[in-house]
């Protein structure tokens, strides 16, 4: 069954544990896309684009990182992002002027052998 990704909440979940944080120099962001094809081509991007969760330790990182769904779960054409959460994944950005992109596209047939 294939399903669409709905945002968490925002912050640290580590935040709750006694455990210790490794904390990041940054603050980071996972993003989630799913562009529709049956929508208009020009729909808005913002419409469709989800913060899912800011990190600032590892330990949140993985925490989030683990509880992706498998790439069989997902809707073709949802794109995961992560970005430093002081950048909107969006080309214009300032701060994207000369970034770029590593796409990987998965063959349906080879969803359930591979995971995010």
């Amino acid at each position: 069954m294939q399903t669409e990704v709905e945002p968490v909440r925002k912050g640290s979940t580590s935040k709750k544990s006694p455990m210790v944080k490794t904390l990041l120099e940054f603050y980071w962001t996972f993003w989630y896309v799913y562009k529709s094809p049956n929508k208009n081509k020009t729909s808005n991007y913002n419409s469709v684009l989800k913060k899912i969760f800011t990190i600032d330790c590892i330990e949140d990182f993985w925490n989030v990182y683990n509880n992706m769904p498998l790439c069989d779960a997902l809707l073709p054409n949802a794109d995961f992002m992560f970005f430093k959460s002081d950048v909107k994944p969006e080309w214009e950005d300032a701060k994207n002027k000369k970034g770029g992109k590593w796409v990987i596209t998965i063959e349906k047939s080879q969803a359930k052998e591979i995971s995010l």
